[in-house]
């Protein structure tokens, strides 16, 4: 008993659990799906903001060189020496045979970058392997190395093709001197006359790529990733971790329209929502313990709900023939159940009172099948006597009788054929012919086409037997009964008409309104059927319960005087 009452809590527990736990779920994947997409924005938008800031950062780095490009490169003194010595054309550096010349030009390239040596490197040189430097020392085996391999006059030529806009290459290492170990970024610019545009050399500016990342702020881009490309997609600096999959990052990107730079901030979305960790933690055990706490309400809940129901279902199985009859007692207060309660009892009262009626239909059924064969031998005794004294009459009725008590005995069958029920009630009229003699005919007229339909015993022998109860108790004979039954639109009827006295209209009324409170169920009505009742209304309502189907009647009088007695139904 117990385990049954756990399932049915259990079931209910576990489907609004469920339920339950499924609205929590989506809120809360609602809810963390609203962070993202949150911190996504609040992200890319300061993120936007440090890219502004980080690309004119670069643009300040670049400006410094470019300024310091441009002011070597419109250098007049510089300008008229390097002219002289395109005049020249010497394959040899000329400034290490001028020794006054070269202190003279390193001095105007120092004065230009300044006393604090902004610009780590200050390098011109011309085709013809003459090159002067400020800032860091530069050795003279890979300054002649790299003059022989540099295709000088052709780079000449490219940046008097780009005028006002420099060549700009990424970081590397630095080509002049084999001592330094850092990466350095170089901005070229021609040395030439702005007025004729004749190019007498390359200005060329390194600048150490840490002073760019010293110059980034750093503290404020943590957990975001930095990478910088030059106009030909390039790697100037990345801190970003390859190995991390893009679709994992959050990219905000800003271009630099003067130099082509672009630099790219990215930031993983664990990351971006670092800072809300601690609230997305907190709703979760949130809605953990909201769930846990509506789960035990539940529980509290299914319990109250299913005690009158499994109170209900104990009585139900505890039910038997002897205390059905006991009053159940509910005072559960919820609507449904009690009126589930009160259904419940009035069944219990309803099914009382069928098996009393069942009870006393068994005890007039045992009754009735009280062992006939004491009348089957008296009829014998009858008719051997009748034999004796040479009256067949007497002989014929006792075999009459006799078929009729078979008939009316035999219990191995619920229903007959209408066959069946013709001989019967023959076997009756028959009987009545002999009893009446010339007083008394009767007709049977049957269509084959209905001979072999089922039917309940003794429909029609009742009928012919309210004839002589109660139809020729008040008139002369002779007497006259006939049955007619066949088939016609398509529905079956069989008709039994006599010459009685007929009956007035309200005696009609009476049958028909007592026809229909048995068929409405009235178990007052049912209360009073006995065995011998077996008239027109236990007739029609016999009819019905054997073929479960709706069966129409009529009952008229007889012109000129009798009744008529109608059954029809559906084939």
């Amino acid at each position: 008993m117990f385990r049954k009452k756990s399932i049915f809590i259990s079931k209910q527990v576990y489907s609004y659990s469920i339920v339950f736990a499924m609205m929590v779920l989506i809120f809360f994947i609602a809810f963390y799906n609203y962070i993202i997409i949150t911190s996504e924005k609040i992200s890319t938008l300061s993120q936007q903001e440090l890219a502004d800031k980080t690309i004119k950062q670069v643009e300040y780095y670049l400006n410094d060189m470019d300024n310091i490009a441009y002011q070597v490169m419109t250098n007049s003194q510089l300008v008229s020496v390097f002219n002289r010595l395109q005049q020249d054309k010497t394959l040899e550096n000329h400034f290490e045979s001028n020794l006054l010349l070269d202190i003279d030009m390193r001095s105007i390239l120092t004065t230009i970058n300044g006393p604090h040596k902004l610009m780590w490197r200050i390098s011109v040189y011309n085709q013809y392997y003459d090159y002067i430097s400020s800032g860091a020392i530069a050795d003279q085996e890979s300054i002649q190395r790299f003059l022989m391999e540099q295709a000088t006059e052709e780079e000449m030529t490219a940046l008097k093709a780009k005028r006002d806009k420099p060549i700009i290459l990424s970081p590397q290492p630095d080509r002049w001197s084999d001592n330094y170990s850092s990466k350095y970024v170089t901005i070229r610019r021609p040395l030439m006359n702005i007025y004729s545009q004749e190019v007498f050399g390359i200005v060329e500016i390194q600048q150490d790529i840490k002073t760019l990342v010293e110059s980034i702020e750093f503290d404020v881009m943590e957990s975001i990733d930095i990478t910088i490309i030059d106009d030909d997609g390039r790697m100037v600096f990345d801190t970003s971790d390859q190995s991390e999959k893009r679709s994992s990052l959050n990219k905000v990107s800003k271009t630099s329209e003067r130099y082509g730079w672009t630099v790219i901030l990215s930031q993983s979305k664990y990351a971006m929502i670092a800072p809300y960790k601690l609230l997305i933690v907190t709703v979760l055990v949130g809605s953990i313990a909201i769930t846990l706490l509506m789960i035990l309400a539940i529980v509290i809940i299914a319990k109250n709900l299913s005690k009158p129901i499994i109170l209900l279902k104990d009585t139900v199985s505890q039910l038997s023939i002897q205390n059905i009859s006991e009053e159940y007692q509910s005072d559960n207060n919820i609507d449904e159940v009690r009126e589930l309660n009160i259904a419940f009892s009035s069944m219990l009262n309803r099914l009382s009172e069928s098996i009393a009626l069942e009870k006393k239909a068994w005890l007039l059924a045992l009754q009735a099948q009280m062992n006939p064969h004491f009348l089957y031998n008296s009829l014998s005794i009858i008719s051997a006597s009748a034999v004796e004294q040479g009256n067949d009459n007497v002989v014929m009725m006792c075999h009459e009788l006799s078929s009729m008590l078979r008939y009316i005995a035999s219990y191995k069958e619920i229903t007959v054929t209408l066959k069946d029920e013709i001989q019967n009630v023959t076997s009756y009229l028959q009987l009545m012919k002999w009893r009446y003699e010339d007083y008394f005919i009767y007709e049977i007229e049957v269509q084959e086409e209905i001979l072999a339909m089922p039917m309940p015993k003794l429909i029609l022998q009742p009928l012919a037997e309210n004839c002589f109860a109660h139809a020729f108790v008040s008139v002369e004979p002779p007497y006259f009964v006939k049955i007619t039954a066949g088939i016609e639109e398509n529905s079956w009827y069989i008709k039994v008409c006599d010459n009685g006295c007929g009956l007035k209209e309200e005696e009609i009324q009476q049958i028909i309104d007592k026809i229909e409170d048995y068929w409405k169920g009235s178990r007052d009505k049912y209360s009073q059927m006995k065995i011998g009742g077996l008239g027109l209304v236990n007739t029609l309502i016999r009819m019905k319960l054997n073929t479960g189907k709706e069966i129409m009647y009529s009952i008229e009088n007889n012109k000129p005087q009798g009744l008529i007695i109608t059954m029809r139904g559906d084939i």
